[in-house]
């Protein structure tokens, strides 16, 4: 036999804590260890047989004077049985998501076997009804799950019954398709573990390493990092497993955040918001999905009928899996949502401090009209939430929305409290969506509503679409409520919205790259064919191109000029 010992590193062991080592050693070959089975078994009529292991806890004092340990246990040999080969794949990872795992027989030992048992990772829980829908085979019958403690770790297991007649070497590789709910995220310790038996006995075992990993849904949260703020949150995800008809979207904020319903905005949804049943958008902040008093949770209804259509997805293996004769795997419509980039937008306050680190984490979960995830990530980002200024209540104001057409903004937002001159702001700029291009064409273009903000002149680049607005030198912006109307052109309708569709209002110190922003502000946008009112403009005033207004001083800056700026800056 062979002997090791594992020393403890700056620390005590205590009484009453399990402990484990994992230690690699060299096992007999099957006929060895069958040879000393048996030789043990007839030994124990006599004399009895040394085939345990023996565990000493021992100081190294004693250790180094060979004295006899504090204490000491003995544990029997294992049994030996064959070893069988497989291997795991999954086209779909999502997290907390039921998925079919593709499991393949490559090797079942050298005898027959009629009991398959596979254990997932921590995390991972089979179904009650383990085989996947709609999957038939006639080498398995039933599946059921069952659990199973490997060391200190419970493992949930598809216990999986064989056909009459079993498996034996000449039948592999088989494969059989397994229903698994999937963790959070990748467990640490992500082996699979397989056991084959006959009528109760086992006879060979095999381990997969980490073949199905996690993988998050494309999903983001943009929004003003402000503390105890109203502001506008643009939600941003990526569908790749598409979305059955009437299904929902399911987003739950870090704790303390609040959400509403009020001001929503579909975004690149399909369908309209508060249409007709059959064809609407909804937005529910209550539901029987939601826990009484969770107002950090929301639920995005897609009554929509969907569109038809067949739809390839590359498949996603693991290594060594064994492809599918047919080659690519074709999901076949209709969908609520297709593959594609979509994005929505909402008003939410945002709590007093930022959650700690744990807990600063969106959720964004895809659901079919049963409300069962289809995809989702619960690791989107979120913003640590800032102080240095008290700006809230960011609303945009817009005309009529055709696609390639000039439109009429207002954008407000407001001020609780002074920002100082130590904080350097010199400009407030304002980015449009991507698509977007200037409609600024003279001075008078751009309304001021607010005269007492030290504003004395504004700016703009004629193919950029930005606009500048410049803050007296040394001057302190008083509280209260900032806006300005001015114009642009939405996209054409062949480059369509953008996706995420954001102005951005920024307090910068320098001018024109604002490479140091004290604040970035994402403020949602709009779709075609919608107006709003979301600010306190006049609505006789937001045509500023038809108005004309009364601008203080306005400047329109060619790139030629703005070189010339930033080559006299540096």
């Amino acid at each position: 036999g062979g002997r090791f010992v594992a020393r403890t590193i700056r620390a005590n062991m205590h009484e009453g804590i399990p402990y484990q080592i994992d230690v690699t050693v060299q096992a007999p070959t099957f006929e060895a260890a069958e040879q000393v089975r048996l030789a043990c078994l007839e030994a124990s009529f006599t004399a009895g047989c040394d085939n345990q292991w023996s565990v000493q806890i021992i100081t190294e004092e004693a250790l180094l004077a060979d004295k006899d340990p504090r204490s000491s246990g003995v544990a029997p040999d294992f049994t030996f049985v064959d070893n069988s080969s497989h291997s795991v794949g999954a086209l779909q990872r999502s997290p907390e998501t039921v998925i079919e795992v593709e499991v393949w027989l490559n090797s079942v030992g050298r005898g027959l076997t009629n009991e398959l048992a596979v254990y997932a990772p921590e995390g991972f829980r089979f179904m009650p009804d383990c085989l996947a829908p709609g999957f038939d085979s006639p080498y398995f019958g039933s599946c059921r799950e069952r659990y199973r403690k490997f060391g200190s770790i419970i493992y949930s297991g598809a216990l999986v019954n064989l056909g009459e007649g079993g498996l034996g070497p000449q039948d592999v590789p088989v494969m059989v398709k397994l229903a698994v709910l999937t963790p959070a995220v990748t467990p640490k310790r992500n082996d699979w573990y397989f056991l084959l038996g006959l009528r109760g006995v086992d006879t060979a075992w095999g381990r997969v390493l980490n073949p199905v990993t996690i993988q998050h849904m494309d999903a983001t949260a943009s929004y003003a990092p402000l503390k105890d703020s109203i502001v506008d949150i643009t939600v941003t995800f990526t569908v790749f497993y598409p979305v059955p008809p009437r299904g929902y979207v399911r987003v739950t904020a870090p704790p303390g955040y609040n959400l509403t319903c009020d001001g929503f905005r579909k975004g690149s949804l399909p369908g309209i918001f508060g249409g007709d049943r059959g064809e609407r958008v909804t937005c529910a902040t209550e539901d029987a999905t939601i826990p009484p008093g969770a107002v950090n949770q929301m639920l995005v209804g897609l009554d929509v009928p969907g569109e038809t259509v067949a739809m390839p997805l590359d498949i996603m293996q693991a290594d060594g899996i064994v492809p599918p004769a047919s080659g690519d795997v074709v999901l076949y419509g209709p969908w609520a949502l297709n593959r594609g980039r979509y994005s929505f937008a909402f008003p939410g306050r945002t709590p007093p401090d930022t959650p700690p680190v744990e807990d600063n984490v969106w959720r964004v979960f895809l659901l079919d009209s049963e409300k069962r995830n289809v995809d989702g990530s619960n690791q989107v980002t979120a913003e640590v939430l800032s102080s240095t200024v008290a700006i809230s209540s960011f609303k945009l104001s817009w005309s009529l929305a055709s696609p390639g057409s000039m439109v009429d903004l207002g954008l407000t937002f407001r001020i609780d409290l002074p920002i100082l001159p130590e904080l350097r702001v010199a400009i407030i700029q304002i980015d449009y969506p991507a698509g977007f291009q200037q409609g600024v064409r003279k001075p008078s273009d751009v309304i001021l509503h607010t005269p007492g903000m030290p504003v004395d002149k504004w700016s703009w680049i004629a193919d950029q679409a930005s606009l500048w607005m410049h803050i007296r030198p040394n001057a302190t912006i008083p509280n209260g409520t900032f806006a300005v109307s001015f114009a642009a052109i939405t996209p054409s309708r062949t480059v369509g919205m953008p996706v995420p569709n954001q102005f951005v209002v920024s307090l910068c110190e320098d001018f024109p790259w604002c490479e140091y922003p004290v604040l970035q502000a994402p403020v949602a946008g709009f779709s075609y064919g919608t107006t709003g009112q979301g600010g306190d403009i006049p609505e006789e005033t937001m045509n500023p191109a038809a108005q004309g207004g009364n601008a203080a001083v306005g400047a329109t800056w060619s790139m030629l000029t703005l070189l010339a700026v930033g080559l006299v800056l540096l």
